[in-house]
């Protein structure tokens, strides 16, 4: 069995190890003064724009992955032939495992593709990480 790695923008792994191991991580969105920006916990240019934003007291917020992303991300991995293993931020704190959750629901009705994705939500970020680096 092959399997793909893949996390969303709430976890913070170092670049390389991210580039090395070949996890894939689906971006969040951060709104910053009605701009639109793309983070992933290892984008520190705009990730450090977020925070000096917030600083600022300039009008910031995060939206949760949406379900089209997780479809996407998901869908490449079946049609390249590999499971999914994803590991997500717990339901309890963020609406982004629950998309993954239905994306995974809605591949697995609509697609025949002998493929498993498992879903994996913990309760804290850094278990995230730690799960991932076992892997």
């Amino acid at each position: 069995m092959t399997f793909k790695i893949i996390t969303d923008g709430s976890s913070d792994m170092n670049v390389d190890f991210i580039k090395s191991s070949n996890i894939t991580i689906v971006p969040m969105q951060s709104n910053m003064e009605d701009e639109v920006y793309e983070i992933i916990g290892t984008d520190l240019e705009n990730l450090n724009k977020y925070y000096e934003f917030m600083l600022d007291d300039k009008n910031v917020s995060t939206s949760q992955v949406n379900l089209a992303s997780f479809e996407k991300y998901f869908e490449e991995v079946l049609k390249d032939g590999q499971d999914i293993f994803y590991i997500g931020l717990s339901d309890a704190l963020s609406g982004t495992f629950e998309n993954a959750q239905k994306a995974k629901e809605i591949l697995e009705k609509n697609i025949r593709i002998e493929k498993y994705i498992f879903i994996i939500q913990n309760k804290h970020q850094q278990v995230q990480d730690f799960c991932v680096k076992l892997l």
